[in-house]
């Protein structure tokens, strides 16, 4: 009976632990560096702009084995 008493109590200190590594080590876990819009800096880099927060390149990515565009281009 003892034995089940001290390992709960090792439980809930565990989980403690775990809660309070868990605050201090992701504080900052939404910051993205590639983020740009108001009140954020403007995305640098040629061919460069920012979509939806996000810096990305105006260029389309290609397929892998050719030339051929995964996203059509505008006209």
């Amino acid at each position: 009976m003892r034995l089940r008493h001290t390992a709960g109590k090792c439980f809930v200190i565990l989980i403690v632990i775990l809660l309070l590594y868990l605050n201090i080590s992701e504080s900052e876990g939404f910051v993205d560096a590639n983020r740009c819009g108001v009140d954020l800096p403007p995305c640098s880099g040629e061919n460069v702009r920012c979509i939806n927060g996000y810096c990305k390149s105006d260029i389309a990515p290609t397929m892998p084995i050719s030339d051929l565009q995964v996203i059509p281009p505008k006209y």
